[in-house]
């Protein structure tokens, strides 16, 4: 990660010191878990105290933040986002997204979608993924409290499966228990989805996922799938493939900076290449 935080905050100065205009695309953000610690856990975990920062910074540094569904709309109308667009996105539906995000999202007025992998939710257990270091989910009294604060609700699968392991009738399952689970608890729609983890849409040892995944969009009614692939948003993606920029415990504000700047995205290339050749992934 260091010589793509250098790189990426040298781009960013460069980019600064010329006066470079930014592309009209968006910026989709991507948390995990913020932590009230000395030090983040895990390498996609951030401290509140950076967290808070950040969210200062988009404020003060005139952002346009919008939420996931309304961010889709634009790419689905073929319209370009609002200068500095932004969208604060949280995965997996943790504790302290609730405990540690949600009062300075509520202080900053700062839309967000939350992904919940809706299975674990109200669990008193950890998320088992992680192991030890797994974060407890919330319930759905905390999860409605966000929704009725404007928070988006949005799928993150309902048992957090590697989904291009699954059959047509499986990811089929996982896409609509989530959302009628969500509907169900909150009585409003669910139009989002974020998939787990990070690999590409098209690999040779999947190669007809993404149709599935297409397929099983349409049918549950989503509107806009979110991944881990780096990258920022334009009129033209592709509504069912939106990328997104991590956000992680090495992110001082240097590097948030040149993340929202669109001088991150230059790692995409290299990502690509390691998850198609270097990654090992779960076997069905």
């Amino acid at each position: 990660m260091t010589a793509e935080k250098e790189i990426s905050v040298l781009l960013s100065e460069a980019r600064n010191l010329i006066n470079i205009l930014p592309a009209p695309v968006a910026t989709m953000l991507v948390y995990h878990r913020i932590e009230d610690g000395s030090a983040p856990s895990l390498p996609d975990s951030v401290l509140l105290t950076e967290f808070q920062e950040q969210m200062r910074y988009i404020t003060e540094e005139g952002y346009s933040p919008m939420t996931v569904r309304e961010l889709a709309a634009l790419v689905e109308a073929g319209e370009e986002p609002p200068e500095k667009s932004v969208v604060v996105t949280f995965d997996d539906g943790y504790l302290d997204t609730y405990t540690h995000a949600f009062p300075e999202l509520d202080f900053f007025r700062m839309p967000a979608t939350v992904f919940l992998a809706t299975g674990h939710i109200g669990a008193s257990t950890p998320f088992p993924w992680l192991g030890g270091n797994g974060g407890k989910p919330m319930d759905w009294q905390q999860v409605s409290k966000l929704h009725r604060a404007g928070i988006e609700i949005a799928s993150h699968t309902y048992s957090h499966p590697f989904t291009p392991n699954l059959t047509k009738r499986e990811l089929c399952l996982e896409l609509e228990r989530s959302k009628g689970k969500i509907e169900e608890k909150l009585g409003a729609q669910v139009h989002s989805l974020a998939l787990p983890y990070s690999f590409p849409l098209r690999h040779p040892r999947w190669p007809s996922f993404k149709a599935r995944l297409r397929e099983a969009l349409n049918a549950n009614g989503y509107v806009c799938c979110c991944t881990m692939q780096r990258g920022h948003i334009s009129p033209k993606d592709d509504v069912f493939a939106l990328r997104r920029i991590p956000v992680g415990r090495d992110d001082d504000l240097p590097l948030f900076r040149a993340k929202l700047e669109g001088c991150f995205a230059w790692t995409a290339p290299l990502q690509a290449f390691y998850q198609r050749f270097l990654k090992s992934y779960p076997t069905p």
